[in-house]
């Protein structure tokens, strides 16, 4: 057996876990199991080839870190229900795990490949390809509006938007005695004080975009969405930055592959094979790091929840065999706080944050979460 997918098949770790159990994928879950083999670029192979597959998976922080956490375990275990359901037959399952093993990746591989536009055979030998370098038709780009061909729907009922009170010392997992204290005290406070928390902890992190995305929240009355156009910082920072260029990179190859792959079968260079309902393609949404470079992003964006990609235009060339568009950006985030979020470690936990708590779901009128949709054309071009 070999891997085949191009995110796949160089990597070694996830080579050797095709065929050693020693090199399966197992995520920690204390107090009972200790995971193995679970961080690393590996992982976020695994992770970038999950959103390639199923619609907005839910990583989390374990996305930017490279870990394969509680998470990424249960997207794992959501793609293994299929169907067809991977179960380990010699383990007599019934319901499927959340570990990656020899049947798991290769399951995962096997549709990467085919989410490329070509079938493995039974047999794993490769498809004879038509003469790749021989003249093809280009299908002109006739389309009044823009053209879908990626989609990934926001959840709208996620509890960052919530603004109802709520009491979290009384969840069923109860907050840590320190969170808790944070709780208590932020409290008792004024609103105009916890504003001035707020506004301390996100001016410091996100270096001006911080205390801008801060007064949209303490003037918003009401959870709806809020439109950041192409000429809003916020916007043309999320452009500039290095997270945002690895995925439309990624994008292109993906479309590259795509119409690579009419051309070797049927000759013909068609933007109709990239449509969103084929889900031949499908662009990855950012998720900023704890970098010196990007804080300013992770501190009012973190990861986004959704994203519309659409071809605004399209052309093809024969001769120099290269597409080129106009891609057509709506990138969704909620700016809002969850109950988790008051949990000390992985950036959270902070009195700005148990602030920014307090007033969504305790202080009217302003300070409710909105759904931020950022709005924006990026130039693409790739190999045919």
């Amino acid at each position: 057996m070999t891997l085949e997918s191009d995110l796949f098949k160089n990597s070694d770790s996830l080579k050797a876990c095709e065929i050693k159990d020693s090199a399966h994928i197992v995520a920690d879950e204390p107090p009972n199991r200790r995971g193995v083999n679970n961080r690393g670029p590996h992982i976020a192979l695994i992770q970038k080839a999950l959103r390639r597959l199923m619609s907005s998976p839910k990583f989390g922080l374990e996305e930017a870190n490279e870990e394969y956490g509680p998470k990424t375990a249960e997207v794992v275990r959501q793609f293994k229900l299929g169907p067809p359901m991977i179960l380990n037959t010699e383990l007599r399952q019934t319901t499927p795990d959340n570990i990656v093993g020899r049947r798991t990746i290769k399951a995962l591989d096997t549709a990467l490949v085919r989410q490329k536009g070509r079938e493995i055979p039974p047999n794993d030998l490769p498809i004879p390809p038509l003469d790749p370098f021989g003249p093809f038709q280009v299908v002109v780009f006739n389309e009044k509006d823009s053209f879908p061909i990626s989609r990934q729907d926001h959840n709208r009922n996620e509890d960052d938007l919530d603004n109802t009170r709520r009491e979290p010392i009384n969840l069923t997992k109860p907050l840590p005695l320190l969170a808790q204290g944070l709780l208590l005290k932020a409290r008792t406070m004024e609103a105009s004080e916890l504003q001035l928390a707020m506004k301390i902890e996100l001016g410091g992190a996100g270096r001006g975009l911080g205390l801008d995305m801060a007064n949209r929240f303490f003037n918003n009355q009401a959870v709806q969405d809020k439109f950041f156009p192409p000429n809003d910082k916020i916007t043309q920072a999320l452009v500039a930055s290095d997270s945002f260029k690895r995925q439309l990179q990624d994008l292109e190859s993906q479309i590259s592959n795509v119409l690579q792959a009419g051309i070797r079968t049927r000759k013909v260079c068609d933007y109709h094979d990239l449509a969103v309902a084929k889900k031949s393609v499908q662009f990855e949404l950012p998720s900023f790091p704890f970098t010196a470079e990007e804080m300013n992003l992770k501190a009012v964006i973190g990861g986004m929840k959704g994203g519309f990609v659409s071809l605004k235009e399209f052309d093809a060339n024969a001769d120099t065999r290269r597409w080129r568009a106009t891609l057509s950006f709506l990138l969704v985030d909620h700016f809002g706080i969850n109950d988790e979020d008051l949990r000390p470690g992985g950036g959270h936990g902070t009195f700005g944050q148990v602030s920014m708590w307090v007033l969504q779901h305790e202080h009217r009128p302003g300070n409710c979460p909105f759904i931020s949709k950022f709005v924006f054309d990026a130039p693409a071009s790739g190999p045919l």
